[in-house]
């Protein structure tokens, strides 16, 4: 009967050893014929995501468990989570000690940009991202604009980060994101927040500068072609009867 099975609890997750065990206070309860499992998933970003599974080991076999409800699946928070597992359903001739392991992967997510942002043309910008794998494997980087493929960015290899220099030729304008494509390691298909590309410098500069520079020109010539006035009862002295005939004032 399934009350009389042996419980050793393991924990794995797929991420790099600097991070801390995401998986902890891993328990389990045989209910007649299920299994009452609960574990706590911690990680320092509160709003982080992961994707949890749950198999189990009886000596060389390893079976990934199917018949189980609660808490796997995509999209779980950082707290307490409960998996029951139809152990007859599913292994009805198993018997015996078995040990659970709680796979809990990062789910992906952009870090940077993490929400739409505005990026001038010809400067760079970093691009990062976590989980899901991404980081152990190679990623084909293309931007799109809404659902239009403008073209390929860059490949990158277990990186988790890439600077892109926005092309001084691209159109301005709004829509534009990432997508990361992954192989077959990672299964990964994902875009980035969209964000909107400006000039690099404003358009109303680039036509107010000319502006200014013809109306200061025009002023100095203006000026210029006045006379500068002479002595009393000079024929340029303006008043003279002769003043707008010999010099001209444009209007």
């Amino acid at each position: 009967m399934m009350r009389m099975f042996l419980f050793a609890l393991l924990w794995t997750g797929m991420f790099g050893a600097a991070w801390a065990q995401p998986v902890q206070n891993v328990r389990a309860e045989a209910l007649g014929d299920s299994v009452r499992i609960t574990y706590r998933l911690n990680d320092a970003d509160p709003d982080r995501l992961f994707t949890v599974a749950v198999a189990a080991l009886r000596g060389s076999d390893t079976l990934l468990l199917e018949r189980v409800k609660g808490g796997v699946g995509d999209s779980l928070r950082v707290g307490t989570h409960e998996i029951m597992w139809d152990a007859r359903t599913e292994w009805e001739r198993f018997r015996g000690p078995v040990r659970f392991l709680i796979l809990a992967t990062p789910a992906f997510g952009f870090i940077a940009p993490a929400k739409p942002v505005t990026l001038k043309r010809d400067k760079p910008y970093t691009f990062k991202w976590f989980g899901g794998n991404s980081t152990l494997d190679s990623l084909q980087l293309d931007l799109y604009q809404y659902d239009k493929l403008i073209g390929p960015v860059a490949q990158v290899g277990q990186k988790g980060q890439y600077t892109w220099k926005v092309p001084a030729g691209l159109k301005p304008g709004e829509g534009y994101r990432i997508k990361l494509t992954g192989t077959e390691l990672s299964g990964l298909e994902a875009f980035s927040p969209d964000f909107a590309v400006i000039r690099k410098v404003p358009m109303y500069i680039l036509i107010g500068a000319p502006a200014a520079f013809v109306t200061g020109l025009g002023t100095f010539l203006l000026l210029a072609r006045r006379p500068l006035p002479g002595p009393p009862g000079d024929p340029s002295e303006p008043g003279n009867p002769t003043y707008q005939t010999d010099y001209p004032v444009p209007r």
